[in-house]
């Protein structure tokens, strides 16, 4: 849809203007990924501050796909699916996960494919900008056990802080074992 290819790209100047028309999509596209997962994937925080501004646009909606490297892939399985939030926190993109935080319609403790976390996301990515922007909201659950939803038994404790460590992120585990201490 246009809108889509305006959120890609990021031109937040077409985006309010495309807002404005009578029945336009702004949670779906024809591939299944929404307009403001396009522009979190693609780190336009200008085009997700727009997109969020407008009515209807669901900020928590959890659309079925995966994140494979740097790319999207759409997949049909129930059991996949993510944010907007997710695909920010993934990608390390603070600028966008700031955006997305500061419209107040996205959950940041919304779990998504067995019960990965924003979070979780940002701490195995070893983004430690996003982890301190996540946890500057008060409002982020740091997991101390292990998500039951979760069925690979490789990776116990599947919690943020068990992720950051497993890859070796040293700066986002202090970060996350400061944050507990003070709660």
């Amino acid at each position: 849809t246009a809108l889509a290819l305006a959120a890609k790209h990021g031109h937040s100047e077409v985006i309010t203007e495309l807002l404005k028309a009578d029945g336009i999509a702004v949670n779906q596209t024809s591939n299944g990924l929404t307009p403001l997962v396009a522009a979190a994937w693609a780190d336009h925080s200008d085009a997700v501050s727009a997109l969020l501004g407008a009515e209807g646009v669901d900020g928590n909606a959890l659309r079925n796909f995966y994140l494979d490297t740097r790319v999207f892939v759409l997949d049909t399985r129930e059991d996949l699916g993510g944010t907007a939030l997710m695909v920010a926190c993934h990608f390390g993109h603070q600028r966008t996960v700031e955006a997305l935080l500061a419209s107040g319609k996205v959950d940041v403790n919304l779990a998504g494919s067995g019960g990965v976390t924003p979070l979780m996301l940002a701490a195995a990515a070893g983004s430690e900008e996003v982890v301190a922007v996540l946890l500057a909201t008060g409002q982020v659950v740091i997991q101390t056990e292990t998500h039951p939803g979760f069925r690979v038994q490789d990776l116990e404790p599947w919690t943020a802080l068990g992720l950051a460590g497993l890859v070796g992120h040293d700066a986002v585990a202090q970060l996350l074992r400061a944050q507990r201490r003070r709660r």
